[in-house]
């Protein structure tokens, strides 16, 4: 027995995979174009006609992490983003591990409200998050932040991790 792609004429393999290289070539065009534009100088990016060759500067790159001091926004992220992928890990996987051990119609409950809690848009759920921050007083902190992402994803991440251990 021969697979379909083995059966398959050689030009239409070649059109195939013709159309996607030129696909790719098209669909990578912004992202090449987004990296070199950001290696030139200001004047050279917005010049008109566009210079093909420019001279190569980091200028851009120092002024972004230095001047701009991306450096805090890089680690801000990075500090949100490793506690809430830690405790939505933590959490989600006790949870899903205790409903993929559950057989009964409480389990399936749980997960359906789960899974209703997830199809929430979640900006419904901003006025009432910052309703109790602001009168907590922890509004704009780590804390809150974190807290409504793993809020948010928390459904999901059962759902998922829940379907991996059973």
């Amino acid at each position: 027995m021969t697979s379909a792609v083995a059966k398959r004429s050689l030009p239409l393999s070649l059109l195939l995979y013709g159309g996607l290289a030129f696909w790719l070539v098209i669909a990578s065009l912004p992202i090449v174009w987004t990296a070199i534009i950001s290696f030139r100088q200001y004047i050279d990016a917005f010049s008109s006609p566009l210079k093909w060759v420019a001279p190569f500067t980091m200028e851009n790159y120092s002024r972004l992490w230095i001047e701009k001091e991306f450096y805090r926004n890089f680690l801000n992220t990075a500090l949100v983003t490793v506690f809430t992928v830690a405790i939505s890990l933590t959490v989600g996987c006790l949870a899903g591990y205790a409903l993929s051990r559950y057989r009964g119609a409480l389990g399936f409950w749980l997960l359906m409200i789960a899974l209703m809690f997830r199809a929430i848009p979640h900006s419904s759920l901003l006025p009432s998050f910052f309703t109790i921050f602001d009168a907590l007083g922890i509004r704009n902190t780590y804390f809150t932040l974190i807290f409504v992402l793993v809020a948010i994803n928390q459904p999901f991440t059962i759902w998922m991790l829940r379907s991996f251990f059973v």
